[in-house]
């Protein structure tokens, strides 16, 4: 599941619609735009909308996961460019998360 489909999945289970879920944090427009996979969304407006919505950070990104019996991905299933840009993701998320740990201690 990419992450415009699990945005998707989380508005329609809290019942929102799309300006709803984008909030203050990035103009409909756009986020219609995230969701259907035509444009990537920052890692801090991610955590934005999920922390407006009250969305677990791991229960989120559980759902991102790549689903495989021996937790690799065969080449079937992932291409270079689609691998690239899901550890690209991660590793923005992961220092992101680093900085904001920083800033509370």
């Amino acid at each position: 599941m990419n992450i415009g489909e699990a945005l998707r999945q989380e508005r329609l289970r809290l019942n929102l619609s799309q300006s709803q879920m984008a909030g203050d944090v990035l103009t409909k427009s756009f986020y219609s735009k995230v969701e259907r996979d035509l444009c990537s969304i920052r890692a801090n407006d991610l955590l934005s909308i999920l922390s407006l919505h009250n969305i677990d950070y791991s229960y989120f990104f559980e759902k991102l996961k790549f689903e495989n019996n021996d937790n690799e991905l065969s080449e079937t299933e992932c291409n270079y460019q689609s691998c690239s840009r899901y550890s690209n993701f991660c590793s923005s998320i992961s220092t992101y998360l680093g900085y904001c740990f920083s800033l509370s201690h």
